[in-house]
């Protein structure tokens, strides 16, 4: 590949990346950030976690995640809870409107990746989904 042809590569795959993110955000009209939605969704996932658990799987500083935290328990997306016997040791826990508007947010993304992806044929698709799946692979057994 011609280093100009992957420099355009590069540039293209980025302003796509934050456009997405930023029509993402404008258009679904909540008081939230991409991380705290990452957040929550893990916390639906995987259960209930401590923050520097989370900070340390989704590559966010310890600094960050309290933030994230705090501005998700503040709008009662998230709680706190203690262990007994040890009130050190504190997780986050999904509320219900956490997961409602995870929901939220789920079906939106949804709605506007069907709309971003309908400008291609399904050959299209295809090919794409091919490239991505590769590139997947190649930095899952790489590790790269």
């Amino acid at each position: 590949m011609k280093h100009s042809t992957f420099i355009e590569l590069i540039h293209i795959s980025e302003m796509l990346s934050d456009k997405a993110v930023v029509h993402y955000l404008k258009t679904f009209n909540r008081n939230i950030s991409v991380s705290q939605i990452i957040v929550l969704n893990r916390l639906g996932e995987e259960g209930a976690q401590m923050p520097s658990q989370l900070a340390r799987v989704l590559g966010y500083t310890t600094g960050a995640m309290t933030g994230i935290a705090n501005k998700l328990v503040q709008s009662g997306y998230v709680r706190r809870c203690t262990q007994e016997g040890d009130r050190r040791v504190s997780k986050l826990v999904i509320t219900d409107a956490g997961r409602i508007l995870l929901e939220e947010a789920h079906t939106h993304g949804l709605k506007m990746r069907e709309t971003l992806y309908s400008v291609l044929t399904d050959d299209e698709l295809n090919q794409y989904l091919s490239i991505q799946k590769k590139l997947l692979h190649h930095l899952m057994d790489d590790d790269c």
